[in-house]
């Protein structure tokens, strides 16, 4: 508690979401540590760790913490540090004090920014919007994939409009592709595997379209 105000520190209601999760998943303070344990060797957060910030007697974490706990219970970063259940109600303090947790949410993505480094530097979010149109494009793919073989030999014109549209993510996805690869940026074989087999995929349906339309 700051005694000049009288305003709580650190993160309101911290150790009653903490409980609450924790109770919810069915795992007792020790159990918890040591699930977080198994994942992250250097994990310096114990049952008591686990209890004083349910107690109320911790009430910040560190970047690491709030890793590693949201972490072991698959729980995105931002259900521990504000109320997720009311997203436009105002926080009365800690950090975050004046904002809800819409706007609490909304700061930690950066590609909302529109800054640029310098004149020399592409502005910062380009990498995150490049990356998040390639996801995009594959699950257009997948979509229209799917749609393809729904529908084939049932209604032709549908599965001429999901070869074009396959045909259309594909391109998008390579373009993609050669964008973040221009620039350096690391990408998991899995997605470039999505994409080669994208690829495999939309030649071997063009051609079976082809010869099915040959024999009409």
């Amino acid at each position: 508690m700051n005694k000049k105000n009288n305003i709580p520190r650190g993160i309101p209601d911290l150790g009653k979401r903490l409980r609450l999760f924790r109770k919810s998943f069915g795992y007792s303070a020790q159990a918890l540590a040591e699930l977080i344990k198994s994942k992250h060797e250097d994990s310096s957060i114990t049952r008591q760790v686990i209890f004083n910030i349910e107690n109320g007697r911790k009430t910040d974490l560190t970047i690491t913490e709030l890793v590693y706990i949201s972490d072991a219970m698959g729980l995105p970063y931002s259900a521990l540090l504000c109320d997720l259940t009311q997203p436009f109600l105002p926080i009365q303090s800690g950090p975050f004090m004046g904002k809800n947790t819409y706007d609490v949410i909304d700061d930690f993505d950066p590609r909302k920014t529109e800054i640029a480094i310098n004149d020399e530097w592409p502005e910062i979010n380009q990498y995150l919007d490049a990356a998040t149109e390639l996801i995009q494009n594959i699950a257009k793919f997948q979509f229209a994939r799917h749609a393809f073989l729904e529908n084939w030999g049932k209604n032709d014109e549908t599965v001429q409009i999901q070869l074009m549209t396959m045909e259309a993510a594909l391109s998008f996805m390579e373009a993609d592709i050669k964008d973040l690869q221009d620039e350096d940026v690391y990408i998991p074989k899995r997605l470039s595997k999505k994409v080669s087999d994208a690829k495999t995929e939309y030649e071997t349906f063009k051609a079976k379209k082809a010869n099915n339309t040959k024999k009409q």
